[in-house]
């Protein structure tokens, strides 16, 4: 897995809707992506959150307001075991850290999880919870290595724990603060099986008067047994569903794998501003592919008023990282109006595209190579020498490109990225020789695809840097006079106005 920890949280501030979405790569630093309503998906310099963590640690976050503040609390564990936390102070568009150990020597078992729940209304006390040894003989065992969410809809501190049990089922722990006060385990939800070591995001509100349990809702996100390279949400609302509502399909990191090959399946993350406006949808992250978080929105209820806030929400192919090359963005300038003509077809023939690499990513994925056939791949390229010539063809736009858009830093990063992509085709190991070369055609036909449909400036700021710009124009239109296709909106802070 190329992100091995995810979480997402969601807040409303200076009326805009913040995400921001935390995860740790190879290697092991834990990073942030962020989206602000009228700029989109942005990264902040290198996007480094903490430094410390050990490799695969787990990672829970949640965030609440004060005023005009914006608080944000992220936990991890470092190489020692223990639970470290960051502490954001997010106004004006500025975030500001502060990092402590809220728990130190605390016997940590290797393979937890974390979760964190805020149960108090004024938000004054947060729960988070780990694992501290691998234990069996309780009366609701856990599984050693396992997945945790916390919820809490903060009506009465009532607090859920979901977590895989012994059997492979979602379980629930449930305190109920209005009762006795004491740990329940609940009995209700159905046997949904999870797939081993399973992603567990949730989420909890009211949709309503939160002294009408009728209003609470509770989503699950996870990844079952019945549909392994699927993210599953399980609902309750007056009560659980007993069939499981599917909300991505591209899963398939792991999923599409053979049993006996799977290692790992992509991490799940949920984020809802529950405050917020009651028709928002959630927005569910997930990993479809190598190097690629995606995010797509879940309508929050029944109903059309909930299908079409899902509807309207624009995402991109792949979310921005911070470890991304060119992968920076800058507010909408002000008297930008207007939409382009030709947005919607370049839309629909990128989303064509988002289709089919992600269809080909999930082949090649299966680790059954023989059983391809040159359908599956549709090129007409025949030799290797045609693959070096669209290279060089490539190397041209970007070479064009340098004049026109770019700083010379900015190009020789994009340079390096086309000289590795191709030697990238030349070592490609799969199962037979035509294969391979099969794979490369394909490859180099989407790289010289978009490089002459779309144009060198286009191709300059790589596919998913500029699929993140376009679905910003869908959003906010384009200034009259702009370069190419109104992609000159980002300059890195520098003055492009004498083109």
């Amino acid at each position: 897995m190329d992100f091995t920890s995810l979480d997402a949280i969601e807040f409303f501030q200076d009326n805009k809707k913040h995400i921001r979405a935390y995860y740790q790569g190879k290697d092991d630093l834990i990073r942030e992506s962020s989206f602000e309503d009228g700029h989109g998906w942005f990264t902040r310099g290198d996007g480094v959150i903490a430094s410390n963590a050990k490799s695969k640690s787990p990672i829970t976050a949640t965030s609440w307001n004060v005023g005009n503040e914006s608080q944000i609390r992220l936990y991890y564990l470092d190489n020692q075991y223990n639970i470290c936390e960051c502490q954001g102070h997010h106004t004006s568009g500025v975030t500001t850290w502060a990092y402590s150990v809220i728990l130190q020597n605390g016997n940590v078992a290797p393979g937890s999880q974390l979760a964190v729940a805020r149960p108090e209304k004024d938000d004054t006390k947060l729960r988070v919870f780990y694992q501290e040894n691998p234990d069996t003989s309780g009366k609701h065992p856990v599984r050693e290595i396992l997945r945790l969410s916390a919820v809490s809809a903060r009506k009465s501190k009532d607090v859920r724990l979901y977590y895989q049990g012994e059997s492979g089922f979602i379980m629930e722990s449930f305190w109920d603060n209005a009762g006795i006060g004491r740990w329940e385990t609940n009995d209700s939800i159905p046997p949904y099986q999870l797939v081993p070591k399973a992603p567990i995001s949730a989420l909890c509100w009211y949709a309503g008067d939160d002294s009408d349990n009728s209003n609470l809702r509770i989503r699950i996100y996870t990844i079952l047994e019945s549909h392994g390279d699927q993210i599953a949400e399980l609902s309750y609302q007056e009560g659980w569903d007993t069939e499981p509502g599917i909300v991505a399909h591209d899963a398939l990191l792991g999923g599409a794998q053979p049993p006996s090959q799977r290692v790992e399946y992509s991490a799940v993350a949920a984020s809802r501003d529950t405050k917020a406006d009651l028709y928002r949808p959630n927005c569910v992250f997930y990993q479809p592919g190598p190097d690629v978080i995606n995010v797509t929105p879940v309508a929050a209820d029944d109903g059309e008023e909930y299908d079409r806030e899902a509807s309207n929400v624009v995402t991109p192919g792949g979310i921005p990282k911070s470890r991304d090359a060119l992968n920076h963005r800058v507010p909408q300038t002000s008297g930008t109006t207007g939409t382009h003509a030709e947005v919607a077809q370049l839309t629909a023939e990128l989303t064509s595209k988002d289709a089919e690499i992600n269809r080909l990513t999930g082949l090649l994925a299966a680790a059954n190579i023989g059983s391809l056939s040159p359908s599956d791949f549709g090129s007409s390229f025949t030799t290797w020498q045609d693959v070096k010539a669209e290279y060089d063809r490539t190397k041209a736009d970007l070479i064009a490109c340098r004049n026109t858009m770019y700083t010379q830093a900015d190009f020789d990063g994009v340079r390096a990225s086309a000289d590795q992509r191709y030697a990238s085709l030349e070592s490609v190991h799969l199962d037979s020789i035509e294969k391979q070369k099969e794979f490369a055609r394909w490859t180099a036909g989407i790289v010289g695809g978009l490089a002459r449909a779309f144009g060198p400036v286009a191709w300059g700021v790589s596919y998913a840097k500029w699929k993140g710009d376009l679905d910003y124009v869908v959003a906010n239109g384009v200034a009259s006079g702009m370069h190419s296709y109104g992609f000159d909106e980002y300059s890195k802070g520098q003055n492009y106005s004498g083109w």
